[in-house]
């Protein structure tokens, strides 16, 4: 019976469930003594587990607090695959002032959850993917937060209406100035890098003061990892162990002949450049994007002595 329950909840259990099963305080008190029930939170408890996944944390952190109380901020993110990551106390809110207090090992937060902002996923009460990115975006900085929103919007978990909808319904809650004020000037999954690598290269192109790349943008069957669409530049970020082989380099090598003859120019900057020799690695993507840009100006479809003047003909 208590395996039954716990296996829906990455094996953890409540007292409360317990008792409903059947189960006498006795009897459960009898497991806690012989080790088969072990204590996580006080009344809840881990099914013979000695460690417990990051998951089982989860239904043991909500099942502590109370039925009301939903998993939220970085864990919620963790859930909805928006963060990675996730250490420490597990971030739980719960509606109102009344209900449990603290507890060890929980990151314990109080505020209104409309029903519209509370998901049960896989039997585990979660703020939703909007609300959890209104959470967030309070205690993220503005990147983090873009970057989170990047993987949201990927995934299919959040649109720019939902958002809004959202944003509605919590106004005045804190991280709603800071949700608003990126979604202002940021669009969605347009930076969206999956590498270290790659967001460090973004970084080095916003301190420069560069026009922004898309990321992870499909050309055909190709995707690229940064593209300026206006200049048709593209530029592949090399790190060491994802570009050794002769194999690898000789698909990138056709793949940049394909893109080639569909008017794009491809630019290859190594991890070592990034890291050693940004000045260098930035002062190439700008040279690339002045000259071509230069290159459009003056090409003949752009030239005022080329264009036709208008005919004089009516219609």
């Amino acid at each position: 019976m208590i395996a039954r329950r716990a296996a829906g909840q990455d094996g953890v259990v409540s007292r409360a469930q317990l008792r409903a099963d059947g189960l006498s305080a006795r009897v459960i008190d009898r497991r806690v003594e012989s080790g088969t029930l072990r204590i996580v939170h006080r009344g809840v408890y881990a099914v013979g587990y000695r460690t417990l996944a990051r998951q089982a944390l989860w239904h043991a952190a909500r099942m502590a607090i109370g039925p009301d109380a939903a998993l939220s901020h970085l864990d919620a993110g963790a859930l909805w695959r928006m963060v990675r990551g996730v250490a420490g106390p597990v971030a739980v809110t719960l509606p109102g002032g009344s209900g449990r207090g603290e507890r060890r090992g929980i990151e314990l937060h109080r505020a209104a959850l409309p029903p519209g902002d509370v998901i049960v996923r896989d039997g585990l009460r979660v703020t939703s993917p909007a609300r959890t990115l209104l959470d967030l975006a309070a205690i993220l900085a503005p990147r983090a937060l873009e970057r989170a929103l990047d993987e949201a919007h990927y995934l299919n978990r959040v649109s720019a209406r939902v958002l809004a909808e959202t944003l509605d319904r919590n106004r005045g809650r804190r991280g709603a100035t800071a949700l608003r004020r990126v979604l202002a000037d940021h669009e969605l999954g347009s930076t969206r890098t999956e590498t270290a690598l790659e967001e460090r290269f973004l970084m080095l192109v916003r301190t420069a003061g560069l026009p922004e790349p898309r990321c992870q943008v499909w050309i055909g069957r190709h995707r690229v990892d940064f593209l300026w669409p206006a200049q048709r530049l593209i530029v592949e970020t090399d790190g060491e162990k994802a570009h050794r082989g002769k194999r690898r380099q000789a698909r990138d090598a056709d793949r940049d002949i394909a893109l080639e003859a569909k008017g794009y120019v491809t630019l290859h900057i190594d991890e070592a450049e990034v890291d050693d020799q940004p000045g260098s690695a930035v002062g190439r993507v700008a040279e690339a994007i002045n000259g071509r840009a230069n290159r459009a100006a003056t090409s003949p479809a752009n030239s005022g002595s080329d264009r036709r003047k208008p005919s004089s003909r009516k219609p």
